[in-house]
């Protein structure tokens, strides 16, 4: 069986990268420019700080500050119906996952022109890439969105969690706006990110460079993201954070994800949790399904962070009952919530069963996902955290 692998972005990297971006917006022969961030990259002042970088340099800009968590369907049409007589001719998106994907849907409907990006959100319309000029800057280390080439939006009519894709233009990577993320945010961003790299590494269509990526990503942050957590302004640890969420980022888009964002998107829309929170929980339990059905790939995600089986010989269940332990101690360094601890009941995730086996993830799962697999791992994330 062939596989593949590639990139849907370049990446501009670097401490004070953001300072050249008047620099690319000219490149890329725009003049008017559309800048999308929520209340917090306002609140540190990372917002009006890139608004006046692309001022100074005579590019007109437009500011929406008020971009929602887990991009809803409604927000992106307004914003596009908003400004769409503006005379844009560059989005950026500037913030976390939900600030880039809610830039991704501005993007696309820009490129199309449709009023609503609601009915385009299922996978029969999966070949309907966006390539309106698009400028993403991650201002914290988790989702990867900046290198991926999908959006993750929520149909907001059924809490359904689809996705539209888009050309990114251009990846913008300064590990320094990632300093005032709070550490709630730091930490959750941190293990989304450990969760693409560690699910790339498992599904049934890894490749070699999504191998190597999430080898190097799930390592780093194994040792950096407690360092972050307790140092804030450690440069050192969020170049190598904002270096792993990257390549994670590049990782997942050729080799894709499986059974932890699988449970983790259908229990996000239906309870309303933040996904990286939603990520963290779910890949202790994801990676004990790994080992139970793929024990020479949890072999490598053991390798990958440090954890000694020597003593288990070949038992895949066990070594991944012992990554899934390493992992929850990482949770818990990262001082990461329960879902009881945010009210959500066991009932309320075990009655998703039936879609967490029909979503798009499941079918990159390295074995076929029953009904009774769901059931025993969404359990193990309420009952083993």
């Amino acid at each position: 069986m062939s596989g593949s692998y590639t990139q849907y972005a370049p990446v501009l990297y670097g401490i004070g990268a953001v300072n050249e971006l008047p620099d690319q917006v000219k490149g890329f022969g725009a003049n008017t420019v559309l800048c999308l961030y929520d209340r917090g990259v306002a609140g540190c002042g990372i917002g009006p700080r890139v608004m006046g970088i692309l001022k100074d340099a005579g590019i007109t800009a437009y500011a929406f500050e008020e971009v929602e968590p887990e991009p809803p369907d409604y927000q992106i049409d307004n914003i596009y119906n908003e400004y769409k007589d503006k005379g844009i001719d560059l989005v950026i998106g500037l913030g976390g996952g939900s600030c880039m994907d809610t830039a991704k849907g501005v993007a696309w409907l820009f490129t199309f022109k449709k009023e609503s990006i609601r009915p385009y959100l299922y996978h029969d319309s999966r070949w309907m890439w966006a390539d309106f000029p698009l400028i993403l800057i991650p201002t914290a280390s988790g989702t990867g969105s900046e290198v991926s080439p999908v959006a993750v939006i929520t149909d907001t009519s059924c809490n359904f969690k689809g996705g539209i894709l888009v050309h990114t233009t251009l990846a913008l990577l300064d590990p320094e706006l990632t300093k005032t993320a709070p550490p709630f945010v730091t930490a959750t961003s941190g293990l989304d990110a450990f969760s693409h790299a560690a699910e790339s590494m498992t599904t049934k269509v890894t490749n070699p460079k999504s191998d190597v990526l999430c080898t190097y990503a799930l390592s780093n942050i194994m040792k950096y993201l407690p360092i972050a957590m307790e140092e804030p302004g450690n440069m050192e640890a969020r170049n190598a954070l904002s270096i792993s969420a990257n390549f994670a980022g590049i990782a997942f888009s050729s080799a894709s994800v499986h059974l932890g964002h699988a449970m983790a998107e259908t229990i996000g829309a239906a309870v309303h949790q933040p996904h990286g929170l939603c990520c963290a929980l779910t890949v202790a339990p994801c990676m004990e399904y790994v080992g139970d059905y793929t024990p020479d790939r949890i072999k490598m995600v053991a390798d990958a962070i440090g954890v000694d089986y020597a003593d288990i010989e070949d038992d895949g269940t066990a070594i991944g009952l012992r990554v899934g332990d390493a992992i929850r101690d990482l949770l818990r360094t990262c001082n990461i919530p329960s879902f009881a601890d945010r009210g959500v009941t066991r009932e309320q995730i075990m009655a998703l069963v039936p879609d967490v086996v029909s979503n798009f993830h499941a079918l990159k799962c390295p074995v076929p996902l029953t009904e009774e697999m769901a059931e025993k791992y969404l359990a193990r994330i309420c009952d083993a955290y």
